[in-house]
């Protein structure tokens, strides 16, 4: 019997037995501490002999995040949400990921309305429903981008900023969800309002302050750049 929080266990097995089924686990605890390339060769190895593997995907689908790579997270999230009605995870992650894409308000909502048919009191995905309700709720050949204007970014040292890329300040985060990563994942994308917000639920969540305030100054000095000179 393999103990499943023995790393060097597990490495010996996964070495000796590449089309192990416990091959996500070992990746999670690569992941989990930050050797991405190990987790993310673990993930491909095992899903070549384990196509189906639910866990091995959403590993892989949080690898791709951390790497930037949007479109190719939001494609193994899609898989598992459509084969997989159960898993809370992916969809809150898939959510976060179509909203840094600037997906559409009704194509993010498929992913909503299935957790609250399962979930009815998730209390997120209902705050998200009534902030987009009218958006939802109008017909198709009337849903057009709506020119939103530019968000004000929290004063710091006398420093505001007009945000022209935040593309929906509604936004609710859930809180399960808000990691540094997702905050990075934003500061790239250049919603830095959506950053911001991760920022502070990660410190709520009592992450490390030392991190949370070298990633938010990172991101004040960034609103300060995209000021006009005068």
């Amino acid at each position: 019997m393999i103990e499943l929080t023995d790393k060097k266990a597990l490495e010996h097995h996964f070495a000796e037995h590449f089309d192990s089924p416990v091959f996500p686990v070992l990746a999670d605890i690569y992941f989990e501490s930050g050797d991405i390339l190990r987790a993310k060769k673990v993930c491909e190895i095992g899903l070549a002999h384990h196509p189906g593997s639910i866990e091995g995907k959403f590993i892989l689908a949080k690898v791709e995040l951390v790497e930037d790579n949007l479109a190719q997270a939001e494609k193994w999230l899609k898989e598992i949400v459509e084969n997989s009605q159960i898993h809370l995870n992916a969809m809150k992650l898939l959510i976060e990921v179509q909203t840094a894409l600037g997906r559409s308000i009704k194509t993010i909502y498929t992913t909503v309305e299935k957790i609250v048919n399962i979930f009815p009191d998730d209390e997120e995905s209902l705050q998200w429903i009534d902030k987009n309700n009218n958006e939802i709720s109008r017909p198709e050949e009337d849903v057009q981008t709506p020119e939103t204007e530019p968000a004000s970014a929290p004063d710091k040292t006398g420093v505001k900023s007009k945000i022209t890329r935040d593309n929906d300040s509604r936004l609710v985060i859930d809180h399960r969800m808000a990691t540094m990563t997702l905050a990075k994942v934003f500061r790239r994308q250049k919603n830095y309002i959506h950053a911001l917000s991760v920022l502070e639920i990660v410190e709520n969540k009592g992450g490390d302050l030392k991190k949370i305030e070298k990633e938010r100054d990172e991101i004040y000095k960034l609103i300060k750049e995209q000021e006009p000179h005068t």
